[in-house]
């Protein structure tokens, strides 16, 4: 990883929050030539999107001039090597250049996974992401998440008893008949009117009395 790009990359000004992760992303891999080598099925994976997602984004990054795309091949496999166009990474700002040289050589290298190299989510998301049944499309679902609730259309702590109770409704049900949390997000499907187990539970003993 290079400390130069990432600051490079952290102050560049970009199209979407998922451009912006991308790019943080490919500074992450990037050698001291700002050279990077990941495949898009692995950017995807790490960014939580679709795989013609990555490509999208990537290609805005291009269209940005914020990386060059240059197609490689070992004589069996063609792959991408990804440019961060940064002349003179040394002029980036102090933060990175007055960081003592002893630090950087003894701290070890980021792991090559999305929650090591940047936390992007708050803790109050965070919490509710775990209550979600079906777990994919976390940034597209943040940022739906975070329109709600600046909107005012639903506070946090209302959103997290929804998804709790929309949990325990799916609870059992095969992954296929489980809504995508954007989609449930995006549908303002927390305003369905759900008959949990529990509720179900108790109505059957009232019945009874």
């Amino acid at each position: 990883m290079s400390f130069e790009y990432m600051a490079y990359a952290v102050k560049q000004e970009v199209k979407s929050p998922i451009s912006k992760l991308v790019l943080l992303m490919l500074a992450n891999y990037a050698d001291e030539n700002g050279k990077c080598y990941p495949s898009q099925k692995h950017l995807a994976k790490i960014c939580h999107v679709s795989r013609q997602s990555i490509n999208k984004y990537i290609k805005d990054l291009e269209q940005s001039g914020l990386i060059t795309i240059t197609k490689k091949s070992n004589g069996l496999l063609v792959h991408n090597e990804y440019v961060i166009n940064k002349s003179n990474v040394k002029d980036v700002d102090n933060a990175t250049s007055n960081v003592n040289i002893t630090d950087r050589v003894c701290q070890p290298a980021l792991q090559n996974t999305i929650n090591n190299t940047i936390n992007i989510y708050t803790s109050n998301f965070e919490v509710f992401w775990k209550e979600v049944p079906k777990k994919v499309s976390k940034a597209q679902s943040k940022k739906i998440y975070e329109k709600l609730i600046k909107d005012k259309v639903i506070t946090e702590s209302e959103l997290l008893d929804k998804m709790k109770e929309y949990a325990e409704y799916v609870k059992g049900k095969e992954q296929k008949y489980i809504l995508h949390p954007s989609t449930w997000l995006n549908q303002k499907r927390f305003f369905d009117e759900l008959e949990t187990q529990n509720k179900k539970v108790g109505y059957e003993k009232n019945w009874l009395m």
